[in-house]
């Protein structure tokens, strides 16, 4: 090949190079509207019970809970390492036996890492179109692990609660559609 061909192929070169290392990147930024979706992992479960208290019953584990639910960071007018998420077109299925249950409902999610290890979330929702109490889980330790989000989250503290024991992670393993931002 002669010296005048790889004056121009360098460039050519070089720059599908740029191309390729670029190109991860691309596909794994926000969706339009800087959502991200997740999925409850297997160790997700629904708790039925006296979960908190002096109370005297069992506690109902039903461990068949599968779904998503969409993250959406919120913009934020406080100063902070507070992150605020609304999470919306949550779709869960509960198997109670020989019985399917739908969960629909929205909510909200707030992490304060990478500064502080702290999340909270709080969720509305309905169980085969019946409203349940908001189920709350307080600020908790494991904000952290963020964007693994693993929380739980019950109704007021009374004999009798319902929750949820969440295990989510982003839809694509590889997905970075929520950044640190340290990142940014």
């Amino acid at each position: 090949m002669k010296i005048a061909h790889l004056v121009f192929l360098i460039p050519a070169v070089a720059s599908a190079a740029i191309g390729l290392a670029t190109a991860p990147a691309a596909l794994a930024q926000d969706a339009p509207d800087g959502s991200t979706f997740y999925v409850l992992d297997q160790e997700s479960a629904w708790l039925e019970g006296c979960i908190v208290g002096p109370c005297m019953c069992p506690i109902a584990l039903f461990e068949h809970l599968s779904g998503s639910f969409r993250l959406t960071e919120l913009p934020t007018l406080q100063p902070g390492p507070w992150r605020l998420f609304e999470v919306d077109d949550l779709r869960w299925k509960l198997r109670r036996g020989d019985q399917v249950v739908e969960i629909r409902g929205r909510g909200l999610y707030e992490t304060a890492a990478p500064v502080l290890d702290e999340q909270r979330l709080t969720l509305d929702l309905t169980i085969d179109g019946k409203p349940i109490e908001t189920l709350d889980s307080g600020t908790v330790a494991g904000g952290l692990a963020f964007p693994s989000i693993k929380i739980q989250a019950l109704t007021p503290e009374k004999c009798y609660q319902e929750g949820v024991q969440l295990n989510a992670e982003p839809l694509f393993r590889g997905q970075r559609g929520i950044r640190n931002r340290r990142s940014r």
